[in-house]
């Protein structure tokens, strides 16, 4: 009759004294609690579930016949204290669900044992559902895994303060030890498990350990017959270090022999075994700088020998660490002596002029001095080293691109550089052409010349830009206003002052086609060529033709593009260059090598 919607009394239906079972549960029965003390034959009888009128424990279990095996009151509105010396007159009960009640006070476990558990074929426990009820206090004594019973506990106050200790765990998560024997047999299993455990583990470990090992010797060696390679095919001859050698010169790379950081990686001052000191470049290994990449850049700097370069002495290789080389330049580099005023260096013309005819030497050896020819793509004052004679030595050569002898140019994708040293077709369009240096020599002339960064925004805003604010003097007939003020100049001076800022605004000129090449700047400042007419295209119209070369289309003037927009590309600052010091960093920019 369980699982109905019955209602009512039950006293009728429990008068039937020869029942053996009655399943009254999850009904609507109501009243009082039906008197059981005349079913004399009552084995099982589940009353869970109802709606009864609420009813002590210990009344209840007075009625109920002594063979009963299962008794289900859960959910009843029971009440009181369970007094558990009562149930040990029910030899056969093996179940009594008690939850949901609200049974309370204290639980004297002790009360029921030992507790008759032979039902006269087997041995079993009694299992006793008080979960979810009010007790707050449970007595016991001896071991609770002597109990021949089941307790569950689960939702009573009592677990929330016990829940951890063992009475508390067997209670309120039947975790229990059935003896001490089997506490002790459980302990042994434990450090048996934990053993084994750890012995595979261990076993994991060192197969793991060994497996990379050995896959990182066998990728050392590829990687270091790959460098042998490519150095045979260019018929190059570095001299390869040990990481172990590059490790006792910096001192295991101590932070008081770091000269500098920049985005991929730290530069690190050595003294070598033979004494010589050296700038080692500790390169920041990620998937944009592959060996391909790597091998491309020391076969650059190897190939290259220029009094104005910085020289690479070497490299090494140890699993993914790749470091480079360099020698040592002892000085600071032409941003810091120059803007920051570092090493307390008086720069007057002579040495600026030299620096700027340094700068341009090495551009020209790089553009006409090797073949293939090289692009740098990243000239600016941070990359110009000065030595203690104050001779500059371009570096950071992460960026350059061997360029084929046969094309004018190239189209790449990836726009890679330094803001505002970027010419436009190359901030714009990614096309890539000697100019593109020339362009930047260009930007680097005007701050040695006015002894500013290319970009200042504490400037007034017309100033901002130097490039821009240069144009405007040029138009002006004002040029000279761009000279920097600190610079007492003697009258011959004046003029190559003049001539270097003439060469600037030449080299600055929007249209690639028209700025000079590197030799003919070397010659303009030379004095042994002159300066032809600077013209500022408007860089729309440019873009335009450039765009009609691409598709072989005739060219046609087109209306310019308003000021503001001219100046972010004249500037470098792209449509896609995200405000960054960088456009681009698909590339390794190898930052400045070196020494104090």
């Amino acid at each position: 009759m369980s699982h109905n919607a019955f209602s009512g009394s039950v006293e009728l239906l429990v008068k039937k004294t020869n029942l053996d079972a009655l399943d009254l549960s999850n009904n609507y029965f109501t009243g009082s609690m039906p008197n059981l003390s005349n079913c004399s034959n009552l084995q099982s009888l589940s009353l869970s579930n109802n709606k009864f009128d609420p009813q002590d424990i210990s009344a209840l279990l007075q009625n109920v016949t002594e063979i009963i095996t299962y008794l289900g009151l859960s959910n009843t509105a029971l009440y009181g204290t369970l007094n558990t010396s009562m149930l040990k007159r029910f030899t056969k009960l093996r179940t009594i669900e008690l939850d949901y009640n609200n049974i309370s006070g204290t639980l004297n476990v002790t009360d029921l044992l030992p507790f008759p558990v032979n039902d006269g074929t087997r041995n079993s426990k009694l299992r006793i559902n008080l979960r979810n009820n009010s007790i707050g206090t449970v007595i016991y004594k001896d071991h609770v895994g002597n109990l021949s019973l089941i307790l569950e506990l689960q939702g009573n106050p009592y677990c929330e303060k016990w829940v951890n200790s063992d009475v508390g765990r067997c209670f309120c998560k039947q975790e229990c030890f059935d003896s001490k024997k089997d506490i002790a047999n459980a302990k042994r299993k434990t450090i048996l498990i934990a053993s084994l455990v750890c012995g595979i583990l261990l076993a994991i470990i060192i197969s793991i350990g060994s497996f990379l090992i050995w896959k990182n010797r066998r990728d050392s060696g590829y990687r270091l017959a790959a460098v042998h390679e490519k150095f045979a095919k260019h018929e190059l001859k570095p001299t390869l270090y040990s990481y172990g050698e590059l490790q006792k010169a910096t001192n295991d790379f101590h932070p008081t022999t770091k000269l500098g950081e920049g985005a991929f990686g730290a530069v690190y001052k050595g003294k070598l075994a033979d004494g010589s000191v050296v700038a080692v470049k500790q390169l920041t290994t990620n998937a944009q700088q592959n060996m391909d990449d790597f091998l491309n850049e020391v076969v650059v700097l190897t190939t290259v020998k220029h009094r104005n370069l910085v020289k690479l002495k070497g490299c090494c290789l140890r699993g993914d660490r790749r470091l480079l080389v360099y020698e040592c330049v002892e000085n600071y580099d032409l941003a810091e002596t120059l803007f920051d005023h570092k090493g307390n260096q008086l720069i007057t013309w002579p040495k600026r002029f030299n620096i700027c005819l340094g700068v341009a030497h090495g551009l020209q050896y790089l553009h006409e001095g090797v073949e293939p020819r090289i692009i740098h793509r990243d000239i600016k004052a941070n990359n110009v080293l000065l030595d203690k004679n104050l001779e500059p030595k371009i570096a950071d050569f992460g960026l350059a691109l061997l360029f084929p002898n046969q094309e004018t140019h190239i189209t790449i994708l990836q726009i890679a550089g330094t803001k505002g040293y970027l010419a436009p077709e190359y901030a714009s369009l990614g096309q890539i052409s000697e100019k593109v240096d020339v362009f930047s020599f260009g930007v680097l002339a005007l701050e040695i010349v006015s002894g500013r960064r290319n970009i200042n925004f504490d400037l007034p805003l017309d100033q901002t830009y130097l490039s821009e604010w240069a144009w405007k003097l040029n138009e002006a007939g004002r040029l000279r206003g761009l000279v920097d003020p600190s610079l007492s100049l003697q009258v011959d001076e004046e003029d190559v002052v003049q001539r270097v800022t003439n060469v600037a605004m030449a080299c600055l000129q929007t249209a690639a086609e028209r700025r000079p090449t590197m030799s003919q700047v070397v010659a303009m400042l030379q004095g042994d060529i002159e300066v032809g007419e600077c013209v500022r295209e408007r860089f729309h119209e440019n873009v335009n033709r450039s765009y009609q070369k691409l598709l072989g289309l005739k060219t046609s003037v087109t209306s310019p593009v308003p000021v503001d927009e001219e100046s972010q590309v004249l500037n470098g600052s792209s449509s896609h260059d995200g405000g960054g010091s960088h456009a681009g960093s698909s590339s390794l920019e190898l930052s400045s090598v070196r020494g104090r």
